[in-house]
């Protein structure tokens, strides 16, 4: 090998270690500035039930309420009419004051989808 053989083969690895070590640095983030991101407020899920035209489907999401109780309450809607209050569903066999107490979170009171009706002129 002659003397111009070996330099063109050192300047070749010289460049190709520094491209080497330039590409793993951008690819590790280095020199590169952090991107600050605005995040959106987290938000409040709203999940209550409209308790005189809630499917069995809907009663089951909420906790304690199985498929059968669900078939229960839309039975005694049925037959006994629309629920005036969430009391109204101590009336339903399987629920009880405590089980009342656990659901009533994801409950709405027949008044409450009234209101908005009636704030409008």
């Amino acid at each position: 090998m002659n003397k111009y053989d070996q330099l063109f083969v050192g300047v070749f690895a010289a460049v190709f270690l520094m491209l080497s070590g330039y590409h793993w640095a951008t690819l590790g983030g280095w020199g590169m500035r952090p991107i600050e991101l605005e995040r959106l407020p987290s938000r409040q899920y709203d999940f209550r039930i409209d308790i005189n035209s809630a499917s069995w489907v809907e009663w089951t999401q909420i906790e304690g309420i199985g498929e059968v109780t669900a078939q229960k309450i839309i039975a005694e809607r049925e037959a006994n009419g629309p629920f005036r209050s969430v009391k109204d569903l101590l009336r339903v066999k399987g629920i009880g004051p405590k089980k009342l107490e656990m659901m009533r979170p994801f409950l709405r009171e027949p008044s409450e989808q009234d209101a908005p009706a009636k704030a409008k002129p």
